[in-house]
């Protein structure tokens, strides 16, 4: 037995002397054909990744979460530094006093499929507006009249007939039979991106824990749940929207700007741990505002002003303050703040906006472009919440959309703000803090542009 491992050993060990460059150039070889073997495989169809996103809101094919925009990123605008509106698959130029613009698409965007986009592929359709096609990389938007915030219009992903988006994922909708979006998924050549909406916050997070999603995006941070022992927590704020008291500007009692101002002095804290509001237009945009009236808490001013302006003899203001189940923690905490014997306030849950009520507590949406003229101009009687009328107010913000001058447009919109919160149609509180919850830290790379808002 030793005779014949020595003798195998010598075999060995000569063939090794022998043939070792052959050896060493074929274990090379084999490491090379395994990298490529392993690249080509994971180019095959079916090997692509996917990442199932839980979104919380209702959305309509028509209204896209700001998260599906931001990933496709494929409009013709696009939100930049300050908010502004800047170039993304087009530039453009203003003619006829800001009643045209011609946009000119970039060269080389192909769709989802690879095809050339050409200008007359795209479908868009705007009331009101004329568009028209000149040559392959052309569209030619004209307004029945001058409206400087058109291009924030245009920062919707762009589709032609077939569907097919100006980005390289493919986008799938899941409709229910209201309309509403079930799921939306986003196909590229090696990632499949799944988002589902879920109309509550519990059923995200009962789906999360069910292993349906892989993370649940936007999450409010309202009350005091903790996400932490589910996955990996961060946290944003979103500029885009804010939380508010909107004042019925037409009830008998709060119809007195005094009375209104009052309620905001009577406030102890109105951040309630978020970055706090100061009005309607966001505080990351240019158009930015902050030396406004602040309204700091002075229960002797507040008490000043009920007594000297609350109608007949009865020196404690009753009022009933509307909100949705969510904000109802926000709420109680507004009404434990306030003196009983100064302000008395009764809390209505409601599933949507009334039409009857005194102050309702909710979530607005604050757009790219300051441009607030749905909201507060007093012909806007749908989006007009706090039923508000004044005629400077009126005319700012009719300035403010026909203005071509940037600086001019800054000017208008800084009045706007100082004008608003003197007469206070709304007490605007604070930017929204959301937690976004993940078991992979990899997911947050595809929700990093959201992050920064």
């Amino acid at each position: 037995m030793i005779k014949f491992s020595r003798r195998l050993f010598w075999l060995t060990s000569s063939f090794v002397k022998k043939y070792y460059r052959l050896i060493l150039t074929s274990l090379v070889v084999s490491l090379i054909v395994g990298l490529v073997a392993n690249k080509i495989v994971g180019k095959l169809p079916g090997q692509t990744s996917t990442v199932r996103l839980g979104l919380v809101g209702q959305y309509t094919s028509q209204s896209l979460p700001p998260l599906v925009k931001n990933i496709l990123n494929s409009g013709l605008t696009k939100v930049g530094p300050k908010q502004t509106i800047v170039e993304n698959l087009a530039s453009w130029e203003v003619t006829a006093e800001g009643k045209r613009y011609i946009f000119t698409l970039k060269p080389g965007l192909a769709w989802s499929d690879g095809s050339p986009v050409k200008a007359a592929d795209i479908i868009i359709s705007i009331p009101d507006v004329n568009i028209q096609f000149a040559g392959d990389d052309k569209i030619i938007f004209t307004l029945p009249q001058a409206f400087t915030p058109f291009p924030s219009v245009l920062t919707n992903p762009v589709t032609n007939k077939e569907g097919l988006t100006a980005s390289v994922y493919q986008v799938n909708l899941t409709q229910n039979t209201n309309g509403v979006l079930s799921k939306i998924q986003l196909k590229s050549a090696d990632q499949t991106i799944i988002v589902r909406p879920f109309p509550s916050t519990a059923q995200a997070l009962t789906a999360y824990k069910l292993g349906e999603i892989d993370a649940v995006y936007n999450y409010p941070k309202v009350g005091d749940l903790n996400l932490s022992p589910y996955g990996t927590v961060r946290e944003t704020r979103n500029y885009h929207q804010a939380i508010a008291i909107f004042f019925n500007n037409q009830d008998p009692t709060l119809k007195d700007k005094s009375i209104r101002q009052a309620i905001a002095y009577a406030l102890t804290e109105k951040s309630f741990g978020h970055d706090r509001a100061l009005g309607p237009i966001s505080a990351a945009s240019w158009a930015y505002n902050p030396l406004v009236k602040l309204y700091e808490p002075d229960e002797r001013k507040a008490a000043d002003l009920i007594k000297n302006n609350l109608p007949g003899k009865n020196q404690v203001l009753n009022l009933e303050l509307a909100t949705i189940p969510a904000y109802l923690p926000v709420a109680e905490k507004i009404k434990n703040q306030l003196d009983p014997n100064l302000i008395s306030l009764n809390i209505k849950v409601v599933t949507s906006r009334p039409d009857s009520y005194q102050l309702y507590l909710t979530l607005f949406d604050i757009g790219a472009d300051p441009d607030q003229y749905v909201f507060w101009h007093s012909t806007a009687a749908a989006n007009n919440i706090s039923k508000t009328s004044d005629e400077r107010l009126d005319k700012d913000l009719e300035d403010g959309r026909r203005t071509l001058d940037p600086n001019e447009r800054k000017r208008i919109y800084t009045d706007f703000q100082r004008t608003f919160a003197e007469e206070l149609p709304a007490l605007f509180l604070f930017y929204p803090t959301y937690s976004n919850l993940a078991r992979r830290e990899a997911v947050f790379a595809i929700i990093k542009p959201e992050l920064a808002l």
